[in-house]
């Protein structure tokens, strides 16, 4: 048999989804802290 048929979709489609969501979060998460460090980084782009 193959390995799709031995694994339960019950049981793969909750950690298919949980690993999306996680993936996204770290993606987001780190481009939040390139643009904060971007922004720190020019400081005279903002008004005083």
């Amino acid at each position: 048999s193959t390995p799709e048929e031995r694994l339960p979709v019950e049981g793969s489609r909750p950690w298919a989804v949980a690993r999306r969501v996680l993936t996204a979060i770290l993606i987001l998460g780190l481009l939040l802290c390139f643009f904060c460090a971007f922004v720190l980084q020019l400081p005279e782009l903002w008004p005083s």
